[in-house]
């Protein structure tokens, strides 16, 4: 698989898990007053589709599906110093992990960290445990 590929990003996720020291991880109460402060960048690593329906506000798309696509202007306008924190959907999608890999290690970026807890965690936290379902985009 084209280590770009959705698939691909999935394969190099599990490869990381068991090569690499621990990822840095956030939980959504460090990364919150970050984000308000615009110490980080917040990167939604889910398919552009899901990221148009439903994002955490203050968040930037950067797909797995379209990363080919979406790295050069993504990397032009966030330099390799800026502290990005990636998250997918939950603790379940690997698609944060191989996405946060991918731009350490082949993007160059000095500081990338991880929010396992990922859109789910948000939810809860921001919409209350009783939220089963997303508020739609207007």
């Amino acid at each position: 698989y084209d280590a770009v590929s959705p698939l691909g990003l999935h394969t190099l996720a599990l490869a990381a898990v068991a090569a690499e020291k621990p990822a840095v991880t956030m939980t959504w109460q460090e990364v919150k007053p970050l984000l308000a402060k615009g110490e980080v960048v917040l990167v939604d690593a889910r398919r552009d589709f899901v990221f148009k329906d439903e994002a955490i506000p203050g968040a930037v798309s950067l797909p797995v599906d379209m990363f080919g696509e979406k790295i050069g202007e993504f990397a032009a306008t966030y330099p390799k110093t800026t502290t990005l924190v990636v998250y997918c959907q939950s603790s379940r999608c690997g698609f944060a992990h191989g996405l946060a890999k991918w731009l350490r290690e082949k993007s160059g970026y000095l500081d990338v960290r991880e929010m396992p807890g990922g859109y789910v965690e948000w939810m809860r936290a921001e919409l209350g445990e009783a939220t089963t379902t997303a508020p739609k985009k207007p």
